[in-house]
């Protein structure tokens, strides 16, 4: 019998066009294959790329695991290219999908302080859903996994309600956390935003409609793959339904995330993330089947941590005092308020004396709390 000679399984790359309108992706996988080809023989163990071309700039992930010599397959994301049509992969009644992970908003994340111990915590909660943690914790442990635990893992709703002040990063957490999860576990994940969206367009449901179809467009995606929806503002979309003053669409809206929530409360790695800085106005129902996340302002270690990265060459007894007068900010306090400083000292060719750090901090505007 003849040996065959075995050859690598192709090695599929994940394209995203961050900007720019390609004329085919033919024309683009032209361009990107012997970009890639160089860069891989160069650093084989490559998994990320980025390359400017004539259509706009192009990231590259790699899925999966690769070896020597391994052609190279190319698959284009949905991320920024032109939309398809709607119901179509790519799009969600007309909102667009995000594909991850993405070096956007990994280096949004990179710029949240304080906050590793809570996502810390989230990113385990997906773990033990679905990347084996109740099996390891059984094994280690050598007690079984108990059937009430196993059934409200597998097959409940994975939904968290973020909830804190304005400015305290819920938003940029959850599509944070949807990128680490990818990166953590090698896979390709989609998140769809909607916020003011549900609200709706005036017509009879239009909000409860585009919540099903978002929900649907996401159900239809792979399982392996992460689909994570964040419901922003959530308090004006899970209204509590005895609320006297609550319209009748919002109580049916209410209703309608309630079912879909439960529709696809088994499917692996789908997740809902609901923000709202109003957690007390959510619907019963919605708070009895989500995992509370608290998002406080930081306290005084996360403020000299955020102070430090925009005051470098201050000493630490000075970073000490800064953080003490920048006490009940937020973090979007804080930047909001050293941005605007260091504006116009370089418009006006100054310096920034510390003296004018502490005082601008002291009297800058604080968020108010909801």
């Amino acid at each position: 019998m003849r040996n065959t000679p075995s050859h690598p399984a192709p090695v599929t790359w994940v394209v995203t066009l961050r900007q720019g309108t390609p004329d085919s992706q033919g024309r683009l996988a032209e361009l990107l294959r012997p970009n890639l080809e160089r860069t891989l023989a160069a650093a084989p163990e490559t998994r990320e790329a980025t390359y400017e071309t004539p259509f706009g700039t192009l990231s590259l992930h790699r899925q999966g695991s690769s070896s020597p010599g391994a052609p190279i397959r190319l698959t284009f994301a949905a991320n920024h290219m032109p939309r398809p049509e709607a119901g179509t992969a790519g799009q969600a009644d007309g909102l667009p999908l995000l594909t991850l992970p993405d070096a956007t908003i990994q280096n949004h994340g990179a710029c949240l302080i304080g906050l590793e111990e809570l996502h810390q915590s989230v990113l385990y909660h997906f773990n033990v859903r679905w990347d084996g943690a109740l099996e390891a914790w059984s094994q280690r442990t050598g007690q079984a996994i108990p059937p009430g635990l196993h059934r409200s893992v597998t097959g409940t709703p994975a939904l968290f309600i973020f909830a804190g002040d304005p400015g305290t990063g819920k938003s940029v957490s959850a599509a944070t956390l949807a990128d680490r999860y990818c990166r953590q576990q090698d896979i390709t994940g989609h998140l769809v935003r909607l916020g003011t969206e549900l609200r709706g367009d005036g017509t009879v449901n239009s909000g409860g409609n585009r919540l099903q179809a978002s929900f649907a467009q996401l159900g239809r995606l792979p399982d392996a793959d992460l689909k994570m929806l964040v419901l922003e503002e959530a308090e004006a979309i899970g209204m509590r339904r005895s609320e006297g003053q609550s319209h009748f669409e919002d109580r049916a809206q209410t209703s309608t995330l309630l079912q879909c929530l439960d529709a696809y409360g088994g499917r692996r790695r789908f997740v809902v993330v609901m923000t709202t800085n109003v957690a007390d106005a959510l619907d019963a129902a919605i708070i009895r089947r989500a995992v509370p996340v608290t998002f406080a302002r930081p306290n005084q270690h996360a403020r000299c941590i955020l102070l430090a990265d925009w005051l470098p060459d201050v000493p630490a007894e000075a970073l000490d005092w800064a953080a003490e007068v920048s006490e009940g900010m937020t973090g979007s306090d804080m930047v909001r308020t050293l941005m605007g400083l260091f504006t116009t000292a370089v418009q006006t060719a100054q310096a920034v004396p510390q003296e004018q750090v502490l005082e601008a901090l002291f009297s800058a505007p604080r968020t108010g709390r909801v």
